[in-house]
């Protein structure tokens, strides 16, 4: 919908069909994500010899009855997309096209063929990966149902379901000889601007006087004090002794139009825009409301919610700032001939 002013979340500019592709795979994503991992398992599996990953080339293999007994081919490689996609609407869905690899692999090759006896062995392992993954996920649900903090309120976020989603903390390098990531939980000791730290192991090889870092020279002269004290001389006696256990927390945004809280995340929320946009006329409109085609009322005829969010401010506004944390798919390994799967 057009409005007038900044636009606080690209979630604006999609048509229908993507607004719901993006709520729909945000509700999916936590137990996709045990999917994942789980057909990531198949398919680096020693017993799977590359056998099932990809789709069977009856030409190559020279197979030429393949599809007249096996009518509906799948593979590994193809629910491994699909799941990727969001395919997939439920996990019946799924595992019906996990197990049809493994059906059509015995249906194929004779008992005492090694194809047969490999599918066989993980089709039961997968039965029992997929109980164990729907039993972890049902207990993540639950600790997260009985979840309540200072910075979620007890309050789910309205486009994924969850509360409080934690993100991977900074990572600090110690400037010592070491040069290792200081561990979660770990002591180390830094200067007062935070520009040098050293973990607690190099801190006790620091001589009195700490020199300047070895690449000083070659920086450009510094124009303001933080950077001269930076690049100049420290005491290790000034250092300041601290501890590495911060929690970082995915901030929330509230609707201006529903009054319901989500995680920026979720929303495709705009930070810099809304920072931007202080005092002029921007409006932020979750997904929700905008596959509903909902409108702003006037601005002096809003109603509050109830509870915590009647307690919030109807402007938007960032709980807390942090860095998304994003997370990547192993690629499946190995290439090989074979004529068990799909």
């Amino acid at each position: 919908p057009g409005r007038a002013g900044p636009r606080l979340s690209p979630v604006g500019a999609f048509d229908a069909r993507e607004v719901a592709a993006h709520l729909s795979a945000l509700r999916c994503e936590q137990l996709h994500r045990a999917l994942r991992q789980l057909v990531q398992r198949l398919m680096q599996h020693p017993l799977n010899q590359n056998w099932f990953n990809e789709p069977v080339d009856p030409v190559r293999l020279n197979l030429p009855d393949y599809f007249a007994i096996v009518r509906e081919p799948m593979d590994l490689g193809t629910v491994k997309s699909r799941l990727a996609a969001f395919a997939y609407s439920d996990v019946p869905a799924l595992a019906a096209d996990v197990r049809r690899v493994f059906d059509n692999a015995q249906r194929y090759n004779p008992p005492r063929n090694a194809v047969h006896r490999a599918a066989a062995e993980l089709a039961r392992d997968f039965d029992a990966d997929l109980e164990r993954a729907l039993e972890r996920c049902a207990r993540a649900s639950q600790a997260a149902h009985e979840h309540a903090c200072g910075l979620c309120r007890g309050r789910r976020c309205a486009l994924c379901g969850d509360k409080c989603i934690t993100l991977e903390a900074p990572a600090l390098i110690c400037s010592g000889p070491c040069q290792q990531r200081v561990r979660r939980d770990q002591q180390y000791h830094a200067t007062r601007d935070g520009s040098r730290l050293w973990c607690h192991k190099c801190y006790l090889g620091l001589k009195a006087v700490i020199p300047p870092p070895a690449d000083a020279h070659a920086r450009p002269r510094a124009q303001d004090a933080a950077h001269a004290q930076a690049t100049g001389l420290w005491y290790k006696r000034d250092l300041i002794k601290r501890r590495f256990d911060c929690d970082v927390h995915e901030p929330w945004v509230q609707c201006d139009c529903c009054l319901r809280w989500a995680h920026q995340a979720c929303a495709l929320f705009n930070a810099k825009a809304e920072r931007d946009a202080r005092g002029a006329a921007g409006a932020f409109v979750c997904p929700l409301c905008e596959l509903q085609h909902a409108h702003l009322p006037p601005r002096g005829k809003r109603r509050r919610g109830d509870g915590a969010e009647a307690a919030a401010p109807l402007r938007l506004r960032a709980l807390t700032k942090t860095r998304l944390a994003l997370e990547d798919d192993d690629d499946a390994a190995s290439d090989d001939d074979g004529g068990g799967g799909g």
